[in-house]
């Protein structure tokens, strides 16, 4: 019984202890990410620019929640939030980070195709020896090459 109480009251006093903690955690935006055919883009990177560590990417129906510890960023700065998703422009937003609620937003993606120029190059130019005319078998110069007809 003693062990029972001794057990119980270190696992109230760590939960307790993980109590007092302020919480630094902020959720500074949420959303989903669309392309511009009104699909959910699965696996959109979204991340704040110029702070490594700090990004998610979006989940199979294209939504999002990007928390932060208030340690790694300025609070009294806007910060920049990026979204790419390959074959898509990115698109980027500054979000004040001492606002005390989530900024709940839908980003749009366009297509970003990029239009090469053609490059034309020349055909190979490939001599053929002539065939004589009374349908006897050339000579090849090269003893592994096989005229076939």
């Amino acid at each position: 019984m003693k062990k029972v109480l001794f057990l119980l009251a270190i696992v109230l006093s760590t939960s307790i202890q993980a109590n007092d903690k302020p919480n630094n955690k902020i959720t500074i935006l949420e959303g989903t990410v669309y392309n511009d055919k009104n699909e959910s883009l699965v696996g959109a990177i979204i991340y704040v620019e110029g702070i490594p560590g700090i990004g998610i990417t979006s989940d199979k129906e294209g939504r999002f929640n990007l928390t932060i510890d208030k340690d790694k960023i300025n609070m009294k700065e806007k910060i920049t939030v990026t979204v790419k998703y390959v074959g898509y422009a990115t698109q980027k937003i500054k979000v004040d980070p001492n606002k005390n609620m989530a900024l709940e937003l839908d980003f749009v993606l366009s297509e970003n195709s990029i239009i090469l120029p053609s490059i034309k190059t020349p055909a190979p130019i490939i001599s053929v020896p002539d065939i004589p005319k009374d349908g006897k078998q050339l000579t090849p110069p090269n003893p592994k090459f096989i005229l076939c007809e």
